[in-house]
C-alpha cells in the first residue's frame, strides 16, 4: 500500500485537466470515439506536458466518455446505469428471496463499478461484464414482471 507508484497518482490530475479542457472546448460532440489520444496534445496546458510524458487516455471513464462523445452521451450513460440500478432494486419488492438478493447484488456491483472507473481506463463498449450485468438485470425484470402479471391474473 505504501509502495512507489512511479508517479501514477501524481499524473492523474493533469490528465483529468486535459480531459476537462476537451470537454470545455467540445461539450456537445467531444473529439470523437477513440480520438482522445490523437487530440489530447492540443488540450494539454499542464506544466509537465502530461500528454507527451504519459500518452494514454485519462483514467476516468466518465471523463473519457464526455471528452470523446460529449456531455449528452455521458448523461445518457449515467441514465442507463441509474435505470438499471433502479430496476435491480425493484427485485427487493418481488417477495421472493432469490430475486431480491440477486437485485441487491447487481445494484452493489453497479455501484462498485461506478466508483472504480473514477480511477481506471475503461472503454465502456469493451466492458463485457458491465453489459452482461445490465442485460441480466433487464431479463430478470422482464421475467419478474411477467410472473407478477400471471399472479395478478390468476388471483382475479
Amino acid at each position: 500500500m505504501i509502495e512507489d507508484d512511479y508517479g501514477s497518482a501524481y499524473s492523474r490530475i493533469p490528465m483529468m485537466m486535459v480531459a476537462v479542457n476537451i470537454i470545455k472546448d467540445k461539450p456537445v460532440t467531444g473529439v470523437g470515439l477513440n480520438n482522445y489520444t490523437v487530440e489530447m496534445h492540443q488540450y494539454d496546458f499542464s506544466r509537465r506536458n502530461i500528454s507527451y510524458t504519459f500518452p494514454f487516455p485519462v483514467h476516468n471513464a466518465y471523463l473519457i466518455i464526455a471528452a470523446e462523445s460529449g456531455i449528452f452521451a455521458l448523461l445518457s450513460f449515467i441514465w442507463v446505469l441509474l435505470a438499471a440500478s433502479k430496476k435491480s432494486l425493484l427485485f427487493l419488492k418481488s417477495g421472493d428471496k432469490l430475486p431480491a438478493l440477486i437485485g441487491l447484488g447487481f445494484s452493489g456491483g453497479i455501484v462498485s463499478w461506478c466508483v472504480h472507473v473514477l480511477v481506471k481506463i475503461d472503454y465502456i463498449g469493451l466492458n463485457n461484464n458491465l453489459w452482461f450485468t445490465l442485460g441480466i438485470i433487464v431479463a430478470l425484470h422482464c421475467i419478474l414482471s411477467e410472473d407478477m402479471t400471471v399472479l395478478k391474473n390468476k388471483n382475479q
